[in-house]
C-alpha cells in the first residue's frame, strides 16, 4: 500500500488518498495519505449513499461531479466521507479496485487542481488501481493460504495430542490407581508396573517437549538439527522401550531455515512411520557429515541422514499415490533440492535416506554455544545398546528442560 502511495503522489498532486476495501457489508478504509490517515478504520456501509460507494457499484470511475449528482448532502468530501465535517475544496476521484469483474474496494484521491478530473487523470488512476488490486489480490490469497495452513497444523498438534501425550496419560493414570492393589497382592508385579508407569510417564514428557518445539518454530530454526532429532528419538525411546536402537548423530552446523525445517519434517514422518507401522525390532538413526563439522568453521558439503528399521517393510511400488507419509518427505526434500530415496522390501524392513548438497554460499556461520553438545558425537554412545541409550538420554533431557520450558 505504501508503495502505491508513494508512486501516486509522484505523478498526480493529490492531497489526501485512501484505499477502501469490502468488508462485510460495508467498504473499510484500510490505508490512507493526508486526512484520510486518520480515518483508518473507519466503515461506510455499501447501501448508503455516500460518493465512495458509486465507483464500488457502478465498477468505473466516478468523480465529485458524479457523486453530486447521486449523493445526497454537499459536493466535495461530505459527499465521499461521512465523517468529514466540511466539504473540501479540491475533487475526489473514486476508482474501482478489481479483481477480474469482481470488485474488492475503492481507490478514492482528493486531487487538488481546479479543472475538472481530464481523462488522464483518471486513466493514471486506474492503473495505480489495477496495480493494487492486483497486489490487495495476492495479499488476501497469501492470508487467506496462510489461515488454511495454520488451522491443518492447529488441526495436526490436536491429533497429535490426542494420539499421544494424552494416550501416554490416560494409561499412566490407570497404571498409578491399579499399581497399590498390585502391590499388595504381588510385589514382582508391583515392580513392573511401576517401570510401565515411568514408561508412560516418561513418553508423556518426551512428546510434550517435541510439542513444545512444534508451537514455538522459531526453537525450530535456532535449536541445533542434531539436538532436535535427539528429541524426536526420545519419543521413540520412550514410547517402544522393546526396540534396541543404534543412533550415531553428528553435530551439524547453523542451516538455512527452510533446510532446517525440512528435514526435521522428514526425520519427524520417518520416526513416525517406524512407531504407526514397521513393528521393528532393531532401528538405526544417523546423521552424518563429510567432512564433519568443526564448531565455529564455516562448514561445506555434505549433510546424510538414514533410517533404517527391520520391520515388516512393503512395496514402495504398490504405495498408492498421494499417500501423506511418503509424498510428503518426497515434497519436502525436492523444496531444498535433497535427494530422497525410499528402500523396502517386505519382511525384509525399510531404509528411508536423505542427502543434502551444501556449498559454502548457502550457509553462513552464527554464533552458537555447543559446549558439551560434543557429546553427541562421541563413539562410545554410538553403540550403546538400548537400554544404556536411554539412561544417557534421560540425563540430556534433565539437563534441557529448563531452557525447553522457560
Amino acid at each position: 500500500m505504501s508503495a502505491i502511495f508513494t508512486q501516486l503522489k509522484r505523478v498526480l498532486p493529490c492531497e489526501s488518498a485512501a484505499v477502501l476495501l469490502r468488508n462485510d457489508d460495508a467498504l473499510l478504509l484500510t490505508a490512507g495519505i493526508g486526512s484520510a490517515a486518520h480515518h483508518v478504520g473507519r466503515r461506510i456501509v455499501l447501501s448508503s449513499k455516500h460518493g465512495v460507494v458509486i465507483p464500488f457499484h457502478t465498477r468505473r470511475p466516478a468523480t465529485t461531479v458524479e457523486a453530486s449528482d447521486q449523493a445526497s448532502g454537499a459536493v466535495g468530501a461530505a459527499s465521499w466521507f461521512p465523517w468529514e465535517a466540511e466539504a473540501s475544496s479540491c475533487r475526489w476521484i473514486g476508482v474501482p479496485l478489481l479483481r477480474g469483474s469482481t470488485p474488492l474496494g475503492v481507490l478514492a484521491v482528493d486531487y487538488c487542481p481546479t479543472d475538472i478530473a481530464s481523462d488522464e487523470v483518471i486513466t493514471t488512476l486506474q492503473t495505480f488501481a489495477s496495480h493494487g488490486a492486483s497486489a490487495i489480490d495476492n495479499a488476501q490469497r497469501y492470508q487467506a493460504a496462510a489461515e488454511l495452513a495454520a488451522e491443518r497444523e492447529r488441526q495436526r498438534l490436536a491429533r497429535e495430542l490426542h494420539d499421544s501425550v494424552s494416550q501416554s496419560l490416560y494409561f499412566a493414570n490407570l497404571a498409578a490407581e491399579s499399581l497399590p492393589v498390585i502391590w499388595e497382592l504381588d510385589p514382582e508385579e508391583g515392580r513392573q508396573r511401576l517401570a510401565e508407569l515411568q514408561r508412560f510417564t516418561r513418553s508423556a514428557q518426551a512428546e510434550m517437549r517435541t510439542l513444545l518445539i512444534e508451537l514455538r518454530p522459531s526453537l525450530l530454526v535456532d535449536l541445533p538439527l542434531h539436538d532436535a532429532l535427539w528429541r524426536l528419538i526420545a519419543v521413540l525411546t520412550a514410547k517402544t522401550a522393546e526396540i534396541q536402537l543404534d543412533v550415531r548423530i553428528g553435530l551439524v552446523p547453523p542451516l538455512p531455515p527452510d533446510v532446517q525445517i525440512a528435514l526435521y519434517r522428514i526425520a519427524q514422518e520417518a520416526l513416525s512411520n517406524v512407531m504407526k507401522h514397521a513393528r521393528a525390532g532393531e532401528v538405526g538413526v544417523y546423521l552424518d557429515l563429510t567432512p564433519a563439522h568443526i564448531p565455529g568453521e564455516a562448514w561445506h558439503g555434505t549433510l546424510t541422514f538414514v533410517v533404517v528399521d527391520d520391520g515388516r517393510g512393503f512395496t514402495p511400488a504398490q504405495t498408492p499415490p498421494g499417500r501423506l507419509g511418503l509424498s510428503s518427505p518426497v515434497e519436502r526434500a525436492a523444496g531444498i533440492g535433497a535427494t530422497l530415496t525410499i528402500q523396502s522390501t517386505p519382511g525384509a524392513g525399510t531404509q528411508v535416506q536423505v542427502v543434502w548438497e551444501a556449498t559454502s554460499q548457502e550457509l553462513r556461520v552464527r554464533s552458537r554455544k555447543v559446549e558439551d553438545r560434543r557429546r553427541f558425537s562421541d563413539p562410545l554412545l554410538r553403540n550403546q545398546q538400548a537400554a544404556a541409550f536411554r539412561a544417557r538420554f534421560a540425563m540430556f533431557c534433565c539437563e534441557e528442560d529448563a531452557s525447553m520450558f522457560a
